[in-house]
């Protein structure tokens, strides 16, 4: 017999992706509460510190709780929402994609700790250009095109 404790070790990354610059920032945490969502947050501000941050979000309930989403009107941080069950909409969903391609495919690693840890490099160590072109934001049909000629302001 085998047990199940029905509980899965798990580590979640959050990134920021600037869609006309390609800098990340990158976060790891153990779970997707709301708490470490906020505490994202935080650091995104800390490091944007008095500019405009625009974020487009999927759907997760850490997100759209009330508290996140008054965090991040105290902080100046502008949420907004990606329609559900798209996607393909999401630059950073593309960057996973092929994350987890280069990463995890046909790979096992000695612990989710290890696994964890070369995600966020292998997110760290793309150069600008690299990460914009693997998250769509070079191709001519990108719908965010207009956004980012509208929103997204020298830095």
């Amino acid at each position: 017999m085998v047990p199940i404790t029905g509980r899965n070790d798990k580590r979640v990354l959050t990134v920021a992706l600037n869609l006309r610059t390609g800098r990340r920032v990158v976060w790891l945490a153990c779970d997707q509460r709301q708490e470490n969502f906020q505490a994202f947050l935080g650091e995104l501000r800390r490091r944007y510190r008095r500019r405009p941050i625009y974020l487009l979000l999927d759907e997760l309930s850490s997100h759209k709780s009330l508290r996140s989403q008054a965090l991040g009107a105290q902080l100046g941080v502008h949420l907004s929402w990606l329609p559900k069950q798209h996607p393909e909409l999401n630059p950073v969903d593309q960057l996973f994609k092929e994350l987890k391609a280069k990463l995890a495919a046909n790979r096992q690693f000695r612990s989710m700790e290890a696994e964890a840890l070369a995600a966020h490099v292998w997110l760290v160590l793309l150069t600008n250009l690299d990460a914009r072109r693997k998250a769509g934001l070079l191709s001519k049909n990108c719908w965010l095109k207009k956004v980012c000629q509208n929103f997204c302001l020298p830095t």
